[in-house]
């Protein structure tokens, strides 16, 4: 990945455009624009990051063997974890910049 990309996902079961009664789903996933290029998480961060998964009672994939932090910019309506440019108290979507984490294996 590199600058100008765009990351999107959908969440399920709402990948398919409906939940089973029929109705759309209110979020059916997210979309990012990448920065820069992913960089390898620090062992400080690293321990961060393991904290808060812990408290949201939550832990890395078993064979986890690196993390990477992606910059990326979005728009939310919530807080994201380390996140200095949105404010919980916003009842509006904001848009904001965050290092976007993920697992390799």
């Amino acid at each position: 990945m590199t600058a100008g990309d765009v990351v999107s996902w959908c969440q399920n079961p709402y990948c398919a455009g409906a939940q089973k009664d029929g109705a759309h789903a209110d979020n059916t996933g997210h979309i990012m624009l990448v920065t820069s290029a992913p960089q390898p998480v620090q062992a400080e961060a690293y321990s961060r990051l393991l904290a808060t998964l812990k408290k949201k009672q939550s832990t890395l994939p078993p064979a986890t063997k690196a993390v990477y932090s992606l910059p990326v910019v979005d728009s939310s309506g919530t807080k994201h974890y380390d996140d200095p440019t949105r404010s919980k108290a916003e009842a509006t979507s904001r848009v904001g910049t965050v290092g976007f984490y993920f697992a390799v294996d």
